[in-house]
């Protein structure tokens, strides 16, 4: 058995170990237990504010879908929808969306939501083809966490995913790893 299969099985191992952690000890949990004992959807905002969250951004997307409302106008917008539909805790410690694709329809409407799926679309496609696995799983792990935080709504977020999404993106830009380029001297 060569050391790739090994590696494939410890990978899959400790990827059940970690989904069953995750199950058994958080939020998660607690939200499966609620909605076995009968939460009907009307309540189940109750139990995760993100799902009001959500709707109240798609709420705001509505009214202007094809430019949004612009980088700084947008979380008034959000605030505002907050109000009107009561969500207070919202209100109060000024969330935003928790979905970086609805946070950016809303600024910048379907345009920029279309350039931001690009942004994952096109090296996806190349990391298809061109086997690059590590350009991937980064950007599969980026999209998970954009559909459930607002990352580039940070500093943090921002440098995080510039930085990578740029070194892993130009490392393979002409198909080779950086190891079998030539260097400036011209010594490979």
């Amino acid at each position: 058995m060569g050391y790739k299969r090994i590696y494939t099985y410890f990978s899959l191992i400790l990827l059940l170990i970690v989904f069953g952690y995750v199950i058994t000890n958080s939020r998660f949990n607690k939200n499966i237990k609620q909605i076995e004992q009968g939460v009907s959807t009307e309540n189940y905002e109750k139990v995760d504010i993100r799902i009001s969250l959500w709707k109240n951004a798609y709420i705001a997307w509505k009214e202007k879908p094809i430019f949004g409302y612009g980088i700084g106008d947008a979380k008034h917008q959000l605030v505002k929808v907050h109000k009107e539909r009561n969500i207070t805790g919202a209100v109060k410690q000024n969330l935003n969306v928790h979905n970086q694709f609805l946070e950016t329809a809303i600024q910048t409407g379907i345009i920029g939501l279309t350039v931001l799926l690009l942004v994952f679309a096109i090296p996806l496609y190349q990391s298809i083809k061109k086997k690059q696995e590590l350009l991937f799983l980064f950007l599969m792990i980026c999209f998970i966490n954009f559909m459930f935080e607002s990352m580039l709504q940070r500093l943090a977020g921002v440098s995080f995913f510039a930085f990578w999404y740029s070194f892993l993106w130009f490392m393979y830009y002409n198909g080779k790893p950086l190891s079998k380029r030539t260097s400036i001297q011209g010594v490979k």
